[in-house]
């Protein structure tokens, strides 16, 4: 937490913290214009200290949240105030060991527990060709109790819904009266397309959003209320309010969070971004116990925002209290951060014109989402999505099965086509030459944001190890072979 005051020409800043354990000497700083001429320490453990410095030391007794009040006399005899905050920690205990394992599903993801603790729910992150699943698995005895399948949506495809199966489950959280859980997920229309249906794809009928329900008190999903989340794209989280009234919804896609009153689970208000280079890619949200503020993670903004709730679900403004900085120092150089935040965002009318694509909606986190696409309509055929994981740096290869992009920015044809985007490169060069068409003319060096989008995707250069390896890290006897396979 940052705190700031200002006063007639007089300012003191408060300079952040690391968090740090149970015991640690914790360090703290006030910056004061002019420096204060005394500091009055209050570290929300009940000790006080007063000292001539701006900087002090102190060690927590407990792992908790610290709000620290520091109030400064100023050398013309004003006192101005800052609030800062401290995360203390317990450090594991060693000896730690783990208790037991279980395999649940494939692709386990999200994971939600009752309060009484006797039921957990684990999502499958990526899902079978035809539904999605939730798995139950009892607490005590520590296996699976019942498998939840969340049925192949079969809506009309039209400018507000749409069919697919759910996939990219995400996430799952139960109700504050533990009746129900929500989930979030993507429909992946893969029943369209001109081979399969004679319907080719537009921006609005090849993924959506939605937002599902599963009964707790009456095992398994009403279908019937899930919520097709029209203009968004991938949803990430949800939280409900203390009370249990009203849920709010992350999707990272699109840099929003939505707000949903519980009993209807119709969505009644949003926060969005005040700038477009904050406030992107919510991954993460939790209340305030009081129910007053929420809290937001941000992904490729590296941030954390703090916004006032107490209005929600009557007049449903949110006014910003901080925005804090989660990252000094970035493992990714600022040209790929700058990709980073290019590939997952869909709210950039350049990626695509009704918010519902972006590289990340296939790309899932760089990897596949595991579909079989029918692409007749641009020349591919049936296809599966290919992983990008492994193909940053030299030798990478050309892009997708049919190999028809030779460079990053040749995507540039992918979001000006089936994602309607405006494109990221200025209409008189992409008209140039031939540039116009994939394997034509360079793009490189002709666009910020495709070049970012290039050099962040050159950062994925590992692949992820196979689950398929014997213990020792060989192969597998059924794939130790002396057959050699030709490309």
């Amino acid at each position: 937490m940052a705190g700031f005051c200002r006063a007639q020409g007089q300012s003191c800043e408060w300079r952040e913290s690391r968090p740090d354990t149970v015991g640690a000497l914790h360090d703290f700083h006030v910056e004061c214009v002019p420096t204060g001429t005394s500091y009055t320490w209050d570290f929300g453990d009940g000790t006080k200290t007063v000292s001539p410095n701006p900087s002090i030391g102190h060690r927590f007794g407990g792992a908790g949240q610290y709000l620290i009040l520091v109030r400064v006399a100023m050398p013309d005899g004003d006192t101005l105030s800052v609030v800062g905050g401290q995360t203390v920690y317990r450090p594991l205990t060693p000896g730690k060991r783990l208790l037991g394992d279980l395999e649940v599903t494939p692709s386990a993801r999200g994971l939600a527990i009752t309060h009484d603790g006797k039921r957990i729910l684990v999502t499958r992150f990526l899902s079978g060709p035809e539904a999605g699943e939730i798995v139950e698995v009892d607490a005590a005895s520590f296996t699976v109790a019942r498998r939840y399948p969340l049925a192949y949506d079969h809506s009309p495809d039209t400018d507000i819904s749409g069919s697919g199966v759910p996939n990219a489950v995400n996430c799952v959280a139960i109700t504050p009266d533990g009746r129900e859980a929500w989930f979030t997920a993507k429909k992946d229309n893969v029943g369209r397309g001109l081979v399969r249906d004679g319907r080719a794809f537009n921006e609005e009928n090849t993924v959506r959003t939605l937002v599902g329900i599963l009964g707790l008190s009456y095992p398994g999903e009403d279908v019937s209320r899930r919520r097709d989340l029209d203009n968004r794209n991938m949803a990430k989280a949800i939280a409900f309010s203390p009370n249990g009234v009203l849920a709010f919804v992350a999707t990272e896609g699109s840099n929003a969070v939505d707000i949903f009153n519980v009993p209807g689970s119709d969505r009644i208000g949003s926060l969005q971004p005040n700038r477009n280079d904050q406030e992107l890619a919510p991954q993460g949200l939790v209340v305030h116990p009081d129910g007053n503020l929420l809290f937001v993670q941000y992904f490729t903004s590296r941030e954390v925002g703090v916004y006032d709730i107490s209005t929600a679900g009557g007049f449903n403004t949110f006014d910003q209290v901080d925005l804090i900085k989660t990252v000094d120092t970035d493992s990714l150089a600022p040209q790929e951060v700058l990709g980073q935040q290019v590939f997952y965002n869909s709210a950039d009318v350049r990626m695509t014109r009704s918010d519902y694509l972006s590289c990340s909606t296939c790309h899932l986190d760089g990897a596949s989402e595991e579909r079989v696409w029918d692409f007749t309509e641009r020349g591919e055929g049936l296809r599966n999505t290919t992983t990008l994981l492994g193909k940053g740096g030299p030798g990478g290869g050309p892009f997708h099965l049919s190999a028809n992009f030779d460079e990053v920015q040749d995507f540039e044809h992918d979001i000006r086509g089936p994602q309607r985007g405006l494109g990221f490169l200025a209409e008189g060069l992409f008209a140039q030459g031939t540039r116009g068409t994939p394997l034509g003319d360079r793009k490189s060096g002709l666009s910020v944001e495709l070049d970012a989008l290039s050099a962040f995707i050159n950062t994925l250069v590992h692949v992820p190890a196979s689950p398929y390896r014997a213990a020792d890290g060989g192969l597998t006897p059924g794939d130790s072979s002396s057959t050699t396979w030709a490309p």
